[in-house]
């Protein structure tokens, strides 16, 4: 699976070197030896094409960079990386693109969808399975689709508490797997869902099965020999909350996480405990909380309630 993650981050560095290959090939650049003209002329008509963004100009210079060093030669000199710093900046200070965020998947919209879809083993009760469990754990989408095995699970006694393995991902890359560990907190939870998921598909504790095979619709049966992929479960989780009325384009993979750390923030629980139990190791958990207008809300009951203690009060 390491091997798998490389590949695709080198793919992709390799295709936006190309890109710009291409581009200095057509503007009559050198494109073996960037300077602050061609490179920065690259950036400017890349982050033009894509009607002003610049979420992906760290990628490009740092894949440039890369080739730099595998084909040995020197990358834009200091000064002219200071120039080039500078244009980034005014770039991205141009950049007026709306904020995108996926909206949350929350505990209410789960209990919608578990009376809908749990009638049958299917693709659309694993959604359900999949979804509760990343939203319960806070997973990443990526996290909940690394080809988790029944190996991964260790199950107390009484098979309401489960510790999942998480292998590594591009959020994790040191030392050796994360554990995430889970309580049954009633029939919908993660790990109830889980619990009765396994045993409806026959996963045996223990083994290499696959916790989320891959549905085949013209067979109505699941393929063992292949896990649901990043780019299925974001389909499975826009399908899902297009059957209860919700608009999918709002939804993706970013939903389970938002959602769990909106209900724990919405809860009550304190920040610090947010941040550990998803494995946040920065203040972005504070991105995840995407219920504004609960925010709204107890800010404005605060102030309220400040106003009433020292209505009476002299100042």
């Amino acid at each position: 699976m390491l091997a798998a993650v490389s590949t695709k981050h080198r793919k992709e560095q390799d295709r936006l070197v190309q890109e710009y290959r291409t581009f200095c090939g057509a503007q009559s650049f050198d494109p073996r030896n960037p300077s602050l003209c061609s490179v920065g002329a690259f950036i400017v008509v890349r982050t033009k094409r894509l009607k002003g963004s610049t979420a992906t100009i760290s990628n490009v210079l740092g894949a440039i960079r890369r080739q730099c060093t595998l084909d040995k030669v020197s990358y834009i000199e200091p000064d002219e990386q200071l120039l080039l710093a500078d244009l980034v900046k005014e770039l991205e200070y141009n950049d007026a693109r709306g904020i995108h965020q996926a909206r949350p998947l929350s505990r209410l919209m789960l209990d919608v969808m578990c009376h809908k879809g749990l009638r049958r083993v299917g693709r659309e009760r694993e959604a359900i399975v999949m979804m509760t469990l990343a939203h319960d754990g806070m997973l990443r989408a990526g996290e909940v689709t690394n080809e988790l095995r029944a190996i991964d699970l260790a199950w107390n006694e009484k098979r309401n508490q489960v510790t999942i393995s998480l292998l590594r991902t591009k959020k994790h890359r040191k030392r050796g797997a994360q554990l995430v560990t889970l309580f049954d907190y009633g029939p919908r939870s993660g790990v109830a869902l889980l619990r009765r998921w396994i045993r409806d598909i026959n996963v045996q504790d223990g083994s290499t099965d696959y916790l989320f095979p891959l549905w085949v619709e013209r067979k109505a049966t699941f393929d063992k020999s292949r896990c649901v992929s990043y780019r299925i479960f974001n389909e499975m989780i826009k399908q899902s909350v297009t059957d209860i009325g919700l608009e999918a384009a709002t939804f993706s993979g970013h939903s389970c996480q938002a959602g769990g750390a909106t209900d724990a923030f919405n809860a009550g629980v304190p920040y610090a405990t947010v941040k550990k139990f998803g494995r946040w190791r920065s203040d972005s958990v504070l991105l995840y909380y995407r219920d504004e207008d609960e925010v709204v809300y107890r800010i404005m009951e605060a102030f309220g309630r400040l106003g009433r203690r020292t209505k009476d009060r002299r100042i």
